[in-house]
């Protein structure tokens, strides 16, 4: 079973999606990402700068890089989503209401909204762009996601040269939230 996921996804929706080729050749250069895993679904196994890229908390946190079996995917591996024809926005479980940006109260609603690119605030019925609302690290809205796989929510951090490396390569800027087990 899963412990969750670490997700990067760029910060900017209004602009077209940076192409899977352009991230996957990113993420080779920077060492990110190492072999495919040949399933079809932009998988890869973690690369050789992984754990210089993805800072784990902890005294000694136990991070399994490589499967022990071919069917086990209950070790850190990474897949692209994407790119999504629309934008969508993915969160975790726990994910806390983002608040209105004018009169700054619970978007309480925001799950209704999931399936547009707007929500109304029920307060102040001001419309809201679910790219522009501040999901903190529990969501994220785009085109195109980097899952990294069995990443307990909060036991990682992706250091700043590889937001660095990903801007410079796909011409915008990268953020990060998590998701839970499941």
């Amino acid at each position: 079973m899963s412990t969750g996921k670490l997700i990067l996804y760029p910060g900017n929706t209004t602009s077209s999606p940076p192409l899977v080729t352009s991230v996957i050749e990113s993420l080779q250069q920077v060492g990110l990402i190492g072999q495919s895993l040949d399933n079809g679904q932009n998988s890869f196994l973690a690369g050789e700068n992984f754990l210089q890229l993805i800072t784990f908390m902890g005294c000694s946190p136990d991070v399994c890089l490589t499967p022990h079996s071919h069917a086990e995917r209950d070790f850190c591996h990474l897949t692209i989503l994407g790119p999504l024809p629309e934008p969508q926005l993915i969160w975790d479980n726990n994910c806390r209401p983002p608040r209105c940006p004018e009169c700054k109260k619970p978007l309480s609603n925001w799950k209704q909204g999931v399936n547009n690119t707007s929500i109304n605030c029920n307060i102040c019925g001001t419309e809201s762009a679910l790219g522009d609302l501040n999901w903190g690290r529990g969501a994220g809205f785009s085109h195109i996601f980097i899952e990294i796989h069995n990443v307990f929510p909060g036991e990682a951090v992706p250091v700043d040269a590889l937001f660095t490396q990903l801007q410079r390569d796909t011409g915008v800027s990268w953020r990060y939230f998590y998701t839970g087990p499941g």
